[in-house]
């Protein structure tokens, strides 16, 4: 799997799982939901990163370094507990 790849099917997870919270009928649904995009956020770092880490030329690190902290930034904003209806008030 290539990192556009991992990132484009990261977004997939993200949005459905934002969704989902986002039309929960429970705090604790939308909480699950909620969680579990964070935990694709989690993976997608963690994958990403070893991505980086075997990239072998000193160029190609610094470039996925900077797309990674870019892409980060925007997964960070679609993960926003204000966004779910039923979270705003507990945090």
């Amino acid at each position: 799997m290539t990192y556009e790849e991992l990132t484009a099917q990261t977004k997939i997870t993200i949005a459905d799982f934002i969704d989902r919270s986002k039309s929960a009928d429970s705090v604790h649904s939308a909480e699950l939901f909620f969680n579990a995009a964070w935990g694709g956020i989690s993976l997608w770092r963690d994958l990403a990163n070893n991505m980086r880490q075997d990239t072998s030329e000193q160029e190609g690190k610094l470039a996925l370094w900077n797309a990674i902290i870019q892409q980060d930034e925007i997964f960070s904003k679609l993960v926003d507990r204000q966004s779910i209806p039923l979270l705003k008030s507990r945090s």
